[in-house]
Order: C-alpha cells, then sequence, then structure tokens
C-alpha cells in the first residue's frame, strides 16, 4: 500500500494480482514523507526506496479504502488519486490456490474443486467491489488491469502520476509459486465454473470479465 503526499496518489493494494510488483515500481518514485507498507523480506531488496512512515497509524500493506481514508485524513483521501490492480476473478482464484499451497501447506483443502467451495474463501480473498464503492460510491478513480499490466502502470505513470520519461522496469515477484504451462480455464469444470461466477458476481459483471477472456469489455482511461 502507497499514499504519495509528493504524487498526490493512493495505491490501494489487493491479493493476488501482481501487487507487490506494482507497488516496487511507484515506491520508487516516492518522497521521505510518503507511506510506504512492507511487502515482505523476500522482495524487499528489489525496492530502491524502502518501507517508511506506515508505523505511526499502523498502516497495512492490504488495508481497505475505508481503512485508509479513517487512518489517513478524509480529505487528503478524497483528494488524491486513487487506483488498484485488478484481474479476471476466475485466474486470480487459481493465483490463491497456489498461494495457499506454498504459504499454509497444512491447509486442510488440498484439491482445487474443494477449495472453490471453501467457505471462507471470499472472505480470504475479497471481491474487487468490496474495495471500488465505499459508502455506496466509487472511490477508485483508475484500475491496473493484470492482462494489460505494463501498458496500464504506463498509462498512469504518464497521465497522472509522474514525468513521461521516468524509467522503470516490470519485477517479477510471485509468479514462481504457480507452476507453468497449464492456463487457468483447465482447472475448473462447469460446476467450479460457475461457483466462481456466483462468488465473485459483481466483480464480473463491473468489471466486465468472462470466463477464459483476457481482457476486459470497457477503458478505463
Amino acid at each position: 500500500m502507497i499514499v504519495s503526499h509528493k504524487h498526490k496518489f493512493i495505491y490501494v493494494k489487493c491479493k493476488k494480482v501482481a501487487s507487490t510488483t506494482t507497488e516496487i515500481i511507484f515506491g520508487d518514485i516516492c518522497g521521505e514523507e510518503d507511506i510506504l507498507t512492507p511487502i515482505g523480506p523476500e522482495y524487499e531488496w528489489k525496492r530502491k526506496i524502502k518501507p517508511r512512515n506506515f508505523q505511526k497509524k499502523k498502516f497495512r500493506n492490504h488495508n481497505t479504502p475505508r481503512m485508509i481514508r479513517w487512518k489517513l485524513n478524509s480529505n487528503l483521501f478524497d483528494s488524491y488519486f486513487k487506483f488498484m490492480s485488478v484481474r479476471n476473478p476466475w485466474d486470480r482464484v487459481v493465483s490463491f490456490y497456489w498461494f495457499r499451497l506454498a504459504h499454509r501447506p497444512d491447509h486442510y483443502i488440498k484439491k482445487f474443486d474443494e477449495f472453490v467451495k471453501w467457505n471462507d474463501l471470499t472472505h480470504w480473498l475479497p471481491p474487487f467491489t468490496n474495495w471500488i464503492i465505499l459508502n455506496g460510491k466509487k472511490v477508485i478513480d483508475d484500475f491496473i488491469r493484470f492482462e494489460n499490466m505494463e501498458e496500464d502502470i504506463g498509462r498512469i505513470i504518464t497521465k497522472w502520476v509522474a514525468p513521461r520519461d521516468l524509467k522503470y522496469e516490470i519485477p517479477k515477484t510471485r509468479a514462481e509459486l504457480r507452476p507453468e504451462g497449464k492456463h487457468y480455464t483447465e482447472y475448473y469444470n462447469d460446476e467450479t465454473r460457475r461457483i466462481i461466477a456466483e462468488k465473485y458476481a459483481y466483480d464480473i459483471e463491473y468489471l466486465g470479465y468472462e470466463f477464459g477472456d483476457t481482457q476486459l469489455s470497457f477503458d478505463f482511461s
């Protein structure tokens, strides 16, 4: 999570959307007074600017917009440019499945079909719309699509955040947790596909995602 007073933006960090990668890029242009939460010891070495200013008000990595607004200042929150990353929900759940297997090997759910049916899934992997909408109003101004990450990061940097000649690279972070060579659609059958469609229905409708589709159906710019 980043609050940049220097550039007047807030990056809201959701889970399993390559948010750590995005946080590294935008964190490296931040100033001394900006707020950067830790991203984990295995990735801090990739940052030029280390975590700072998050302890006093206890900002955390995945604070929701509601929590950020409460901790920061409602006027600042409302006036700053706010953005977050999003991803096809079916693909996102597959990514979260492999993340849980790697970090919680003792978890009682091992099979993907059972993981999809897990009652606590949306608690640990909240829908995007829980973050986009606050008090009935949209509070996120723009999005970085996982499927179009490099282009969207470049667009946001040049349109909203920093000089057009900013030099940056897209670092690879947690992708190694997931085996390569298998498309997310191959994990699903008709039943599990429908379950995710129901659990993340608002995300799918609001962001225009479809099963098997890697692009969104509308332009965020």
